[in-house]
């Protein structure tokens, strides 16, 4: 079957702007755009151009020993493309966090965020964050998960547009540690000081004209990481990353924001006992079409 998006070809000077249909519609002075939250289709009744923001899901937060956080969705955006026929679109569902027990060795990783595509142009899932008292490093992704507290655990290796999770700070006894930061589509995620203060996520990213979507427009932000008792989790990176959590207790710790691609926050324990990771946002495709 032949794809129904063309790009990078000469387009006529009188090219129009196509006429679709699709998702959730809404406008403003410029342009009319249709957002798919969930999977669906974008019926083309005229070929013509059209602009694509598409946006991976995030990455969980690690559970169990203060989590990473998870990393943020890749954030594509193509403008000028010509449409000429009804085209697939895949919304990524975000990764659950980490869980609380350690008795199975990948149980506390966050998951992985899925993907998103219009047609052939795919954004990757953030990567989930590590966990537990294992040296287990955050996952790959668009971008990486943080690296799990109370092991010398790297952040997890960006393999999309993103950048690379926080390692964690290893904890010398009981009690110590701390996670880092979910990597964002704008900036890696933070790594964890001399202190048992968790890592920050990384910031996502803002493209031009979307400031009606996502976080104040910006997506793809990674999820702080946990921390442990007395000790600080975590920011959210800008872009809808979810915030750490503190001690068994799971203070403060959000999800990743929905529809923004922003990875979840990293959970926080005690000396003895673990939470649970926060859950990456979902993805989001925007189809915007000058008026």
């Amino acid at each position: 079957m032949s794809s129904a998006i063309h790009s990078g070809q000469l387009l006529t000077i009188n090219q129009l702007p196509a006429v679709v249909s699709g998702g959730s519609h809404t406008s403003d002075t410029d342009y009319d755009y249709y957002t798919f939250t969930v999977d669906g289709a974008l019926t083309v009744t005229r070929a013509g151009v059209v602009d694509v923001l598409v946006v991976g899901a995030g990455g969980g937060g690690g559970g169990y020993f203060s989590g990473g956080g998870g990393g943020g969705g890749d954030v594509v955006f193509v403008e000028n493309l010509l449409v000429d026929a009804t085209v697939a679109v895949v919304v990524g569902t975000g990764g659950a966090g980490g869980g609380t027990s350690n008795s199975a060795r990948y149980t506390p990783l966050g998951a992985n965020g899925e993907y998103s595509a219009f047609d052939s142009i795919l954004a990757l899932g953030g990567g989930g964050g590590g966990g537990s008292t294992d040296t287990l490093t955050g996952w790959r992704g668009a971008s990486g998960g943080g690296g799990g507290g109370r092991g010398t655990a790297p952040g997890g290796v960006a393999i999309g547009t993103g950048n690379n999770g926080g390692d964690a700070r290893t904890g010398t006894t009981a009690g110590t540690g701390a996670g880092g930061g979910g990597g964002g589509a704008g900036s890696a995620g933070g790594s964890p000081g001399a202190t048992n203060d968790a890592g920050n996520g990384g910031n996502g990213v803002s493209p031009s004209g979307f400031s009606a979507f996502g976080a104040s427009g910006v997506f793809g932000g990674g999820g702080g990481g946990g921390a442990v008792s007395g000790g600080t989790a975590g920011s959210g990176g800008t872009g809808g990353g979810g915030h750490g959590g503190v001690s068994s207790s799971n203070t403060g710790i959000t999800d990743g924001t929905a529809n923004t691609g922003g990875g979840g926050g990293g959970a926080g324990n005690t000396s003895t006992t673990g939470a649970t990771g926060g859950a990456g946002g979902s993805g989001v495709v925007i189809v915007r079409v000058a008026k």
